[in-house]
């Protein structure tokens, strides 16, 4: 089988990138064939004509993308390159579906959707007919430790760690205001409904809306219509929870670390004993996690899936304490701990109660790494991806 996957510099800390190296390496332990068509340097352009047809005649199986990219209209002659190839295209959503409305309607005649969140592949099979196929498919983890004990977990430099970037609600807030005066009416009452029912999907939570302004029995692509112009609603509750947790553990005088860009509107008087760092890059921050004994999720409202933060966090012996939902109550349970999203006021004291008794969390985050080491790995997502194109192109060849 021979598979081609994308790169493009800068998309998230590199994460793109980094994703897409480690399940190559993956897939070619699987007796595969991976190449990368990097359109970095094509920015918003088209390849010339003679490099798209040297990515034709290669004879790829198949395309996947992460978080679309790759997706890009690349035509000769009218043709999307893809399908002049006459090969499936996979595209792995890593964010909400809400966040990729126009990249799933494509035109691509074999386009398939893989989803991090069982909730997202119902999202996208009922808003999105042109998908062939959609597929749950977790995060996969990385890292490894050559010497995990308590003593070395107990030597570590960082008490608790959170990785990631925060965008200040008040710059959506300025968004929010250029909208027309109906769509701003929409998405602030969605967004103070979501504040309010913290355990409901997006989704839902615009249905309920929108059933209370008396607009019911919506046809799916109608629906889909109002999802679109409220996609606002899902970035600024993932960060207003995300900040929320923050501050709330700042407040408590907890010994925080927070590795990443934007949060430096809350540091300062009330920041405790936060301690603010740059950025790294994705495939760096597992040497962060091997430093650090708790690392902080904020799921960014997946309500049945997972985060990659948490299988990341488990392959370098860290133990995580994180909010809820389905897939991380059900596969991974007594593994991590949690928090209540509904009362985000006692993560703080969720976590003194883990600093207490620093044995029973390394005995917690023993038993998680070893279960990650088995389960939670990209050995173990490449499996799973090329069981899902195998049967694909099984069943588009019947």
């Amino acid at each position: 089988m021979k598979l081609l996957l994308f790169k493009r510099d800068g998309i998230c800390y590199n994460l793109v990138n980094d994703f897409s190296d480690m399940l190559a390496d993956e897939l070619n332990k699987l007796g595969w064939e991976t190449a990368f068509f990097d359109i970095t340097p094509y920015g918003t352009g088209c390849p010339a004509p003679e490099v798209l047809n040297g990515i034709i005649n290669r004879g790829f199986d198949a395309a996947f993308a992460i978080n679309a990219v790759g997706q890009q209209d690349y035509s000769i002659d009218g043709l999307n390159i893809y399908e002049k190839m006459g090969i499936p295209f996979f595209h792995y959503i890593i964010d909400h579906p809400i966040e990729h409305q126009v990249s799933l309607r494509s035109e691509l005649p074999n386009y398939y959707v893989l989803c991090i969140d069982p909730d997202h592949v119902e999202y996208v099979k009922k808003y999105f007919p042109n998908v062939k196929d959609a597929f749950f498919l977790p995060h996969g983890g990385f890292g490894s430790l050559d010497n995990f004990s308590e003593e070395e977990y107990m030597s570590r430099e960082y008490d608790i760690m959170f990785s990631g970037s925060h965008y200040p609600l008040s710059n959506y807030e300025n968004e929010i205001r250029q909208y027309p005066p109906a769509i701003q009416k929409l998405v602030i009452t969605h967004i103070e409904y979501m504040t309010e029912h913290r355990d409901m999907k997006v989704e839902d939570g615009l249905k309920n809306v929108l059933s209370d302004m008396g607009i019911t029995d919506l046809a799916p692509l109608d629906f889909r219509n109002y999802a679109i112009a409220t996609a606002m609603t899902y970035k600024y509750m993932k960060s207003y929870f995300r900040e929320e947790i923050i501050r709330y553990i700042m407040e408590s005088d907890l010994p925080l670390h927070i590795f990443g860009s934007g949060w430096e509107e809350l540091s300062g008087e009330g920041s405790g004993k936060t301690v603010l760092h740059q950025p790294v890059p994705f495939n760096r921050v597992n040497e962060l996690f091997k430093k650090t004994r708790i690392a902080l999720n904020v799921m960014p409202l997946f309500k049945s899936g997972s985060h990659e933060r948490v299988p990341n966090a488990m392959l370098n012996g860290t133990a995580v304490l994180s909010d809820h939902s389905a897939y991380l109550d059900n596969e991974l349970g007594d593994l991590i701990g949690f928090y209540d999203l509904k009362e985000p006021w006692n993560v703080a004291n969720t976590a003194f109660e883990l600093m207490s008794d620093w044995h029973r969390v390394y005995l917690m985050t023993e038993k998680a790494y070893s279960y990650a080491k088995e389960n939670l790995t990209w050995k173990s997502r490449a499996k799973d991806i090329a069981s899902y194109i195998s049967e694909s192109l099984k069943t588009a060849g019947a």
